[in-house]
């Protein structure tokens, strides 16, 4: 439905608000305006499926809403570069089915919208009504506006968060893990379709097995792959990615960068607790541990994936036998007055930044590292590995003692650290929310008064 633009902008004024609207006619490679002089308007209305630019000379705020602009099946034209879209439905439609006749990373790359309440962009999940978006087109293409039940996926997850089934109207797979990792998957039938052989660490995967036939894969110092052979070492397949993960495959594998899984309906990685676009090189939500680590909350490994990568970002604790002892001997009393004959460590999911290790334990040295995970029994419990990090940097040691300040005793004040910081880190993101809250009230104030 086609609208008059003193209709839609009728709560905007001409000269004071906003200058001009522009179009881009793609026929003839320049734009249209309307600028309110009668004998000067190129156009008057705004035409559904094309995207226009509007000039805003305001800037106290100026909230424009594009409403009743709804779209039929029909094709849009994009030119190369950027393109202004109106969203395809009245109601809300996820990204990939509102995009499927465009393949992403060969017809378009990036699909942003703005944020009037954190005044950024952001990376959309799904096209909402009434607002409109750019997409970055690769070349001259055009959008087939239409739903497509085919084009999409839904999830189910258990307790801990790990992903356990993944349903599209052409697929069901059930995932069975063994610890962080994959071990094998099954179809709606419960029959196993592919399986999957590791090594102790996380996302270290050796070989894929499916229909009967053993692809093993070669990976580089992140875990990504690059090659896969078969039973006969002839190479079947490679793999090449841009500096975020963003790969070129020529195999059937879908654990690629850094060893994780990439979704094809959505072309995002999944790493368990975010999801990752590798195109754009950020995680699409926040980080859980908010400004800790940085203060940017949705980069990856701190804009270092070259060496860096971050499979979980957890942190747990586990414990072995004593040395000299084969076996561990714990009970509830033991447990509670940290008197256990067991030693105890905990161990960081992701791959430490320079200068931190992988582990960290207390004994009569003071703290130290690099014990085998594989002897250790993991503790049910997960933590988060910044502030885990922030905890140990405030904890007090003090000396080694073998009954009242232990390896075990240590694990407990790093615990409740833990719990502390937890705490403040809680309170910190409550002010800035209010922070940001007070301010874009004061600024829609200001632009009403």
């Amino acid at each position: 439905m086609n609208q008059n633009i003193s209709n839609i902008l009728g709560g905007l004024t001409l000269g004071t608000d906003y200058d001009q609207v522009s179009r881009f006619n793609t026929q003839t490679g320049s734009y249209a305006h309307y600028n309110g002089i009668d004998k000067f308007n190129q156009f008057t209305t705004l035409e559904f499926g094309k995207g226009y630019q509007i000039y805003v000379t305001n800037h106290n705020g100026v909230d424009i809403t594009l409403s009743n602009l709804t779209h039929p099946d029909k094709l849009l034209a994009l030119r190369q570069g950027w393109n202004l879209l109106g969203a395809p439905s009245e109601t809300s439609i996820p990204f990939t089915e509102a995009f499927n006749n465009l393949t992403w990373g060969s017809d378009y790359d990036y699909v942003t919208g703005w944020n009037t309440e954190l005044n950024a962009y952001e990376y959309p999940s799904s096209l909402d009504p009434a607002k409109s978006y750019w997409l970055y087109a690769y070349q001259d293409n055009s959008w087939q506006i239409h739903s497509n039940t085919n084009a999409y996926a839904t999830y189910t997850y258990n307790g801990d968060g790990e992903r356990i089934a993944k349903y599209t109207p052409k697929n069901e797979i059930h995932y069975y893990h063994d610890g962080s990792n994959t071990l094998y998957e099954t179809n709606a039938g419960n029959n196993i379709t592919t399986s999957y052989t590791h090594t102790l660490s996380i996302d270290d995967l050796i070989s894929e097995r499916k229909l009967g036939e053993t692809q093993f894969r070669l990976n580089d110092h992140l875990g990504s792959l690059r090659k896969t052979a078969n039973q006969s070492q002839s190479i079947t397949g490679s793999v090449t990615y841009d500096a975020f993960g963003k790969p070129s495959s020529t195999t059937s594998s879908r654990f690629l960068f850094t060893g994780r899984e990439l979704d094809p309906e959505t072309n995002l990685y999944y790493y368990r607790a975010r999801t990752y676009q590798p195109s754009l090189g950020r995680f699409m939500s926040k980080d859980p541990a908010g400004f800790l680590d940085s203060m940017n909350i949705y980069f990856y490994v701190a804009n270092d994936p070259v060496s860096l990568e971050d499979p979980l970002g957890l942190f747990y604790f586990g414990k072995r036998n004593l040395d000299g002892l084969e076996f561990m001997v714990n009970n509830p009393v033991d447990d509670f007055f940290n008197t256990e004959l067991s030693h105890e460590q905990g161990f960081f999911e992701d791959v430490p930044r320079k200068g931190q290790s992988r582990d960290i334990g207390f004994g009569p040295d003071g703290r130290f590292s690099g014990e085998d995970p594989s002897k250790y029994i993991k503790s049910g419990k997960h933590y988060d590995d910044n502030l885990i990090r922030q905890a140990l940097k405030k904890v007090n040691d003090g000396n080694y003692c073998a009954i009242g300040n232990n390896c075990q005793n240590w694990s407990e004040r790093l615990r409740r650290e833990y719990d502390r910081v937890k705490q403040q880190k809680k309170a910190r993101d409550q002010r800035i929310r209010d922070e940001r809250q007070k301010k874009e009230q004061e600024r829609k104030k200001k632009a009403k008064g």
